[in-house]
């Protein structure tokens, strides 16, 4: 995994890409160390071992997810959408492929990718494979908890084209 910060100049020391010039690793404090362990933890814990009860332990009674295929969910809904997401997917599997950490937030960007073989919501299963990349945005809390998750990047098209159909989910 590679983690990585944006330090912010005048002017900015950004690639044509937008990316830092340098890839020097920077030392994070402690606060913000623990928001990208947690994070990592979810990732590999709960996305790539199914241990969505970790949402319990490391998800704010109050979280908040807003975006992408599940508009908004509470704790216990983005729970659910997890569980359909590989009903829907069995073999999805993730990795990050950066993080951009600022104090109580942190930008995840994640290389996700499965096959469309089961069914959910009475969509029946396509066969299809699909590859993409998602972009979170993470808020934590003082106790470094995670209280909210944005979907900066969905491309409903992109499944449009790919599995026929785009999927959105009705808790």
């Amino acid at each position: 995994m590679r983690i990585q910060t944006l330090q912010i100049e005048s002017p900015p020391c950004l690639s044509s890409g937008g990316m830092p010039l340098s890839d020097e690793p920077i030392e994070l404090d402690a606060f913000t160390q623990g928001c990208v362990d947690s994070l990592s933890r979810w990732f590999e814990e709960g996305w790539r071992q199914r241990n969505f009860d970790l949402i319990d332990d490391l998800f704010a009674p109050e979280f908040l997810a807003e975006g992408g295929a599940s508009g908004r969910l509470d704790r216990l809904g983005y729970k659910t959408y997890c569980k359909r997401i590989i009903d829907m997917n069995p073999d999805l599997d993730t990795e990050i492929i950066e993080m951009v950490p600022a104090g109580d937030i942190v930008v995840s960007r994640a290389r996700t990718w499965g096959t469309h073989t089961g069914v959910v919501q009475g969509i029946e299963p396509s066969g299809k494979s699909f590859e993409t990349i998602v972009t979170d945005v993470w808020k934590f809390d003082a106790e470094g908890l995670i209280v909210h998750r944005t979907n900066a990047e969905y491309d409903f098209e992109y499944f449009r084209e790919v599995l026929g159909f785009v999927p959105r989910f009705k808790l």
